[in-house]
Order: C-alpha cells, then structure tokens, then sequence
C-alpha cells in the first residue's frame, strides 16, 4: 500500500485509508449500471448467457471495486459486499454450490477488512489530530519563550525564523 509520490500517501509513502464523498460513489454506481445495461443487453443478444445482466454486474462492479481498492477507499468494502452477495445468488440460481461456498466466506472476510480498515482510518484521524494538538502547544512555548526574551533584549525580532528555530532546540 505504497506508492512513491504524495496525494493521499502520508510523509513515509504509506497510502492511508479515505473515503470518497458522495458524488463520486454516484458517478461510480451510475457509470457501473451504465455498463451493465450496455454489456448485459449485447450478452443476451449475442450469447447463451443465463443472468447477463447480472454477469455484467458482478464484472463491471468488481473492476470498480478494485480500483477503489488500489486507492485505499474505505467504501470498497461495502461494493465487494454487494458483488459477492449478487455473485452468490447468481451462482445458486446456476446449481453451483461449491462456486457459491467462497463467496459466502469472502462475505465474513469483507466485515473483517471494513472493520479492519475503519479502525486505521480512525486511528489516523486521532493521530492526526493529536499532532495538530502537539504542534499548537509547541506553537505556545515558542511564542512565550519569543516574548520573555523580547523583554529581555528588545532586539530579538519574534518572526526571524532563526532564533525560532534555536528556541525550539532548547525545548
């Protein structure tokens, strides 16, 4: 889950999880029910195939959902879920009980991995949030430390970015 440059990709190149607004999951849902309408319609026309529409589904929905995993989109779960619990009823209605087996299995493993994911989304959002914390405290002892030495020599300049610095090894 790494990749060398920024975007959503923290200081060490790890990408971290995000979510997507709502805007794009309907861009995606809509662009994925386009291609099903159209792959489904030239599968029934053009093929023996028994539920083309939901092939077409199952197809189109998981190459959504790999890109969104790729991303490191918290959601992605929620799409594999949708997949593979169409995928077992397509599977069912087919008589192919051992091909319908992994999916329900896939199902289990996709409440670990949301489960799983949320937990580092928020642990990131914490940490985040602590460092803002730590960032404005050491922010304050600068600040104090410039003023206590303004009053001691009125030549220190509070935004020369030097005596800053020097203020905040000595911390």
């Amino acid at each position: 889950w790494s990749r060398p440059s920024g975007g959503e990709a923290g200081g060490d190149g790890e990408l971290k999880v995000t979510t997507w607004p709502l805007r794009r999951h309907l861009f995606a849902i809509g662009s994925v029910l386009l291609l099903v309408y159209i792959s489904g319609d030239l599968l029934a026309r053009y093929s023996d195939a028994a539920l083309p529409h939901l092939d077409s589904f199952t197809t189109w929905g998981a190459m959504v959902a790999t890109f969104m995993v790729t991303r490191k989109v918290l959601e992605n779960w929620l799409y594999w879920f949708v997949i593979d619990a169409v995928s077992i009823v397509l599977y069912l209605s087919r008589d192919l009980f051992f091909t319908a087996a992994p999916f329900a299995a896939y199902l289990v493993m996709i409440v670990i991995g949301y489960r799983s994911w949320r937990a580092s989304m928020r642990a990131g959002m914490l940490a985040y949030v602590g460092a803002l914390a730590a960032i404005e405290m050491c922010d304050g002892i600068i600040v104090a430390e410039v003023w206590r030495d303004r009053r001691r020599r009125v030549s220190v300049d509070p935004t020369d970015l030097t005596v800053l610095g020097e203020m905040f090894e000595r911390l």
